[in-house]
């Protein structure tokens, strides 16, 4: 092989090493671009929610837990003469509360962007109280009314979920989830500014009269029992105060009314509930009762 048969070989190689050398480079180039791609529009995860910092305007654990320590149900836990505190501990909220030999302490984590809540036999109707409570501190800081998360939020459960809310049953305990980047969706309220007749199977509405605001109101039947549950807030000192229910037949006739009244004995607080019961018998049965109303008397 002489001297221009080699330099011809050399140049053949280099060739061919730069071929292999450019189609590694194209494929390099391609799985970039795939990647970039595959970032920018099918890999979508939403971001942890840290507190004392905001990402695209989620609520925070800090902010989550100002607005439980003034809230209605800490209000109410107080003027149970209960100790009740809540703060933010890293991606953990935590949550203490007390009333005489009764001590309740929930370490609420955080689980990618939902808040995780262990509910146990023994911590169970104060960690749902609480839960439902920072679920409607969720609700209205993206942008809905307290009454239609409170309404909404009442007539939750495991067996009635709604989107942003989920329920994990394990051996004795349940375990509640709630997104802390999203609105539950909520149920449309109506206000009502007069005593009105409405149909018995009506709650998804708020009356304001005066200085009363009635809301929450949920209707519970057995066979032997008709009961109306509630709250009531009042800007009024004054403490007797009754909250009337009055029953109509089809014809928006009376059948009958009961009362649940506060006194100096059973005060009235800041969104106080009340259940006023009436007993299904003979003289008044289900099927007679059509509409019923809500009234204020003082």
């Amino acid at each position: 092989m002489n001297e221009q048969e080699m330099m011809n070989e050399k140049i053949r190689k280099r060739e061919k090493l730069d071929t292999v050398l450019a189609y590694i480079l194209l494929v390099i180039i391609i799985g970039a671009i795939a990647f970039v791609l595959y970032l920018k529009f099918i890999r979508r995860e939403e971001p942890l929610v840290k507190p004392g910092e905001h990402i695209n305007n989620y609520i925070t654990l800090n902010e989550i837990s100002s607005k439980l320590n003034s809230s209605t149900l800490a209000n109410k836990y107080k003027n149970d003469n209960a100790t009740f505190i809540s703060n933010a501990d890293g991606n953990s909220l935590k949550v203490d509360y007390k009333k005489d030999n009764e001590i309740i302490n929930l370490n609420i984590k955080i689980v990618g962007t939902e808040l995780e809540f262990t509910i146990t036999e023994e911590n169970k109707v104060i960690a749902e109280e609480i839960y439902k409570e920072i679920a409607n501190i969720i609700c209205v800081f993206y942008k809905n009314t307290d009454d239609s998360c409170r309404s909404t939020l009442s007539k939750i459960n495991e067996n009635n979920s709604v989107d942003g809310i989920r329920y994990v049953s394990s051996d004795n305990n349940k375990f509640v989830y709630i997104n802390t980047t999203k609105s539950i969706e909520v149920e449309n309220i109506d206000i009502y500014t007069t005593v009105t007749n409405v149909e018995l199977s009506k709650t998804n509405y708020e009356l304001k009269l005066d200085t009363e605001v009635i809301n929450n109101i949920k209707v519970e039947n057995t066979d032997t029992n008709l009961a109306f549950i509630g709250n009531i807030t009042t800007t009024d000192e004054n403490n007797n105060i009754s909250v009337l229910i009055t029953l109509y037949d089809e014809n928006s006739v009376k059948l009958t009314e009961e009362k649940y009244e506060y006194n100096d004995t059973n005060k009235i607080s800041n969104n106080s509930e009340f259940k006023v019961e009436f007993n299904l018998n003979d003289t008044l049965k289900l099927e007679d009762i059509k509409y019923y109303s809500v009234n204020i008397l003082k």
